[in-house]
C-alpha cells in the first residue's frame, strides 16, 4: 500500500481539484460513492498496469486520472437513467 501512498500525495492537488468539480456536480449520493469505489479500482489497475514501479511520471498518473473522471462520469449517468 506504500506505492498508492507516494502516489496520492504527488496527485494529491489534481485529486482534491477533481473530486471536488464531481462533488458539485453530482453531490455527494450513495450512486456517487459507489461509481468512486467502481472506478478506483480501474484507476489503480491503469497506473499499475503503464508504471509498475513505485514512482509514477505525472503525464501517466494524469491519464489514468482522466480515465477514471470519464468512468465516474458514465457510472453516474447510468445511475441517472
Amino acid at each position: 500500500m506504500q506505492h498508492i501512498f507516494q502516489m496520492s500525495q504527488a496527485l494529491s492537488w489534481t485529486t482534491v481539484v477533481f473530486l471536488s468539480v464531481v462533488s458539485l456536480a453530482y453531490g455527494s449520493g450513495s450512486s456517487l460513492q459507489f461509481c468512486r469505489d467502481q472506478c478506483d479500482e480501474i484507476f489503480y489497475d491503469c497506473i499499475s498496469e503503464l508504471c509498475p514501479t513505485r514512482w509514477y511520471p505525472l503525464p501517466v498518473a494524469q491519464h489514468c486520472l482522466d480515465e477514471r473522471v470519464e468512468c465516474i462520469e458514465a457510472c453516474i449517468a447510468n445511475q441517472t437513467d
